[in-house]
């Protein structure tokens, strides 16, 4: 380090307000790392674009339709997908889209006795006729 830096550096230390915030980032370095780790997940995905994207028009439709109330319902249910970005369902997932497999009738009908699938299936049925249903109330499916 050259003299000029140190002494930049010594000025920046002898402000309290700049000590403060540097022990807060290193208070918080483990949380920055856990989302650091997170971010590689997406961008080795090739999935990076699509997250700010997923991002952006969140923010975009908070901005042009969304009240307090709504918002507040909105966040609760995304939090409730949390899960699904977990290491363990993100590897999980990857794995699963990786397989090649064919599946027929009677390949699915074994497949449907699996208590996992028959959880899933029931939750996406359950949220397809909430979809249905609110489509019908508000005219937006033809």
């Amino acid at each position: 380090m050259s003299g000029e830096d140190a002494k930049r550096v010594e000025e920046l230390l002898s402000d309290p307000e700049n000590v403060k915030k540097l022990e807060t980032l290193l208070e918080r370095l483990d949380s920055l790392n856990y989302l650091l780790e997170r971010l590689e997940l997406f961008i080795g995905a090739g999935m990076l674009d699509e997250l700010f994207g997923l991002f952006f028009s969140i923010m975009a439709f908070e901005r042009a339709f969304m009240k307090e109330e709504a918002l507040q319902g909105l966040s609760e249910l995304l939090g409730r997908f949390a899960f699904l970005v977990s290491p363990k369902c993100m590897e999980e997932f990857s794995e699963a889209l990786d397989k090649e497999e064919k599946l027929g009738l009677m390949g699915l009908m074994s497949k449907l006795r699996d208590p996992e699938v028959q959880r899933g299936l029931g939750v996406v049925m359950n949220a397809l006729k909430v979809v249905g249903r609110c489509a019908d109330e508000c005219g937006s499916l033809k």
